[in-house]
C-alpha cells in the first residue's frame, strides 16, 4: 500500500508493470522448455496470446526482453546463496565460501538452461540497461563479501605500509593487475590488490568448472559426481588457508 504522501501508481502504469512481469515469468518458462536458442520474441507472444509486436511496446529489441530476464535470474541466485550462507556462513566466511560455492553449483545444475542464459549471453547483447550489468557485480559481489571478510578475519599479510594498497607487486602479470584493480573499483573493496587478484583467480577456476558441469560437458570425462568441482574447490580452501 502507498504510505502518507505517497501516490499510488495510476490503472495504466500497474497494468503495464503485471503485463512486463508476465512476459519476464512466459520468457522464462519458454527459456526452460525450449532453451535459450527458442527464446524468441514471437514464441513468447505466442504462448501469451498476443502478436509479436505486442511485445515490443514493453521491451525496445530481444536482447531488453533477454536482460530484464537475466537481471531476474541473477537476483534469484543471489537470494539463494545467501539464503543458504546465512549468518553461520558470514560468522565464519571460510565455511561459507564453501556454502557459497555448492550453493552455486546446485542451482546451475538444476536449472542448466537459465545458468546457460546468464553465462553465454554476451555483455552487449543483453540490451544498454545498466541493470543488466549491476545484477552480474551484485552477483560476484557475494563472494567478493565473503573472502573480504575471511581476509580481514584471519589478518592475512597485507602489503608493506610503504607500498599503498594499489600499488601490486611487480610479478603480477598487467592484465591481472587491470582486472584486479577494476574489481576492486566496482565492488568497493579495501583490499590490497594482489588479494583482489587471488580472488579473481579462484572465483575464474571455481566458476568455470560449474560451467563446464551445468553445460554437460564434464560427462565426456565421466564426471557425474562433481569431482572436478570438489578438487577445485578443496584448492581453493588451500591457497586461502581454509
Amino acid at each position: 500500500m502507498a504510505g502518507a504522501g505517497e501516490q499510488r501508481p495510476s490503472w495504466r502504469q500497474r497494468v503495464r508493470t503485471g503485463t512486463i512481469q508476465e512476459i519476464k515469468r512466459t520468457a522464462r518458462e519458454v527459456l526452460t522448455e525450449e532453451g535459450q536458442n527458442g527464446l524468441t520474441i514471437r514464441a513468447v507472444a505466442r504462448r501469451m496470446g498476443l502478436s509479436s509486436p505486442s511485445i515490443y511496446r514493453y521491451f525496445a529489441s530481444h536482447g531488453e526482453m533477454v536482460g530484464a530476464v537475466i537481471v531476474d535470474l541473477l537476483d534469484e541466485l543471489v537470494e539463494h546463496i545467501r539464503a543458504d550462507v546465512g549468518e553461520a556462513g558470514l560468522a565464519d566466511p571460510g565455511a561459507g565460501i564453501r556454502t557459497a560455492a555448492g550453493a552455486l553449483r546446485r542451482w546451475a545444475l538444476a536449472h542448466p538452461h537459465e545458468f546457460d542464459l546468464i553465462m553465454t549471453t554476451p555483455i552487449d547483447l543483453a540490451g544498454s540497461d545498466a541493470s543488466v550489468d549491476e545484477a552480474r557485480w551484485r552477483f560476484a559481489s557475494v563472494f567478493a563479501d565473503l573472502f573480504d571478510r575471511l581476509w580481514r578475519q584471519r589478518e592475512l599479510p597485507l602489503p608493506p605500509p610503504s607500498q599503498p594498497p594499489s600499488q601490486p607487486p611487480s610479478q603480477l602479470p598487467p592484465g591481472l593487475v587491470a582486472a584486479a584493480e577494476t574489481v576492486r573499483e566496482r565492488l568497493d573493496l579495501a583490499l590490497p590488490v594482489p588479494a583482489v587478484a587471488a580472488f579473481l583467480r579462484g572465483w575464474v577456476r571455481l566458476y568455470g568448472v560449474v560451467c563446464m558441469e551445468a553445460m554437460g560437458q564434464l560427462r565426456l570425462v565421466g564426471d557425474d559426481s562433481g569431482a572436478l568441482f570438489e578438487c577445485e574447490l578443496a584448492e581453493l580452501g588451500t591457497v586461502l588457508g581454509l
